[in-house]
């Protein structure tokens, strides 16, 4: 498996999809906002890249997360960089919910957050389409139920074929990971697992404030 960086194009200003038709892809680009491709099903918004703070693409992340909730086009979705760190922690449940309801999504890159276990699992048990689902630099936040609960959002998935969680922490050391390993284990498609535990909180997880005044 060659993963999405690999793969695909983005382009690197709106971290979106290159359509094939570059001269009505810049008329498009000039005249609608992200939110508005979003909202539209714009087809060639396939790939959904966000990097910066969630103020670069919208002033209203609340719009941008209802305009998810009727797209049908998006199938890969990568959050990294300041996006999430940037995120208002309230919002971080109704995006992920949002997200992992969209229909056509296949692989979802989640990079540097702070997240609780309980929106990462409900994000798992919504996505059923998921093939690739790689988590980096993550700090899950919750109790041993709460970590037990994106075991079980793991089990039954017919599709998941590659699952990475890397240089992430928790926080609470006692918690065991053997039952994310078990319910990875039964999938019946899983072709690679990835896990690697880091002991501390990486200090990119800025949160929101400091990520604001980058």
């Amino acid at each position: 498996h060659t993963t999405t960086s690999n793969t695909r194009t983005l382009f690197s200003l709106s971290y979106l999809h290159i359509p094939r038709n570059p001269r009505s892809s810049e008329s498009r680009l000039r005249t609608m906002s992200l939110v508005e491709r979003i909202q539209s099903n714009d087809p060639d918004l396939v790939d959904l890249r966000l990097t910066e703070i969630p103020e670069a693409y919208t002033s209203d992340m609340a719009t941008l997360i209802d305009a998810l909730k009727g797209n049908s086009v998006i199938q890969y979705l990568r959050f990294d960089r300041d996006f999430l760190p940037g995120l208002k922690p309230e919002l971080a449940a109704d995006l992920f919910k949002a997200c992992g309801s969209l229909p056509g999504l296949k692989e979802a890159l989640i990079w540097h957050a702070s997240l609780p276990m309980e929106v990462l699992a409900n994000f798992i048990t919504l996505a059923q389409g998921l093939e690739h689902m790689q988590l980096g630099v993550l700090h899950l936040e919750g109790s041993e139920s709460d970590f037990q609960s994106i075991s079980k959002a793991l089990e039954g998935h017919k599709n998941l074929k590659e699952f990475e969680l890397s240089d992430f922490s928790v926080n609470d050391d006692s918690i065991n990971i053997d039952s994310l390993l078990e319910s990875l284990a039964g999938l019946p498609k899983m072709e690679k697992v990835k896990l690697e535990v880091t002991y501390q909180k990486r200090g990119s997880l800025v949160g929101s404030a400091a990520a604001a005044q980058k």
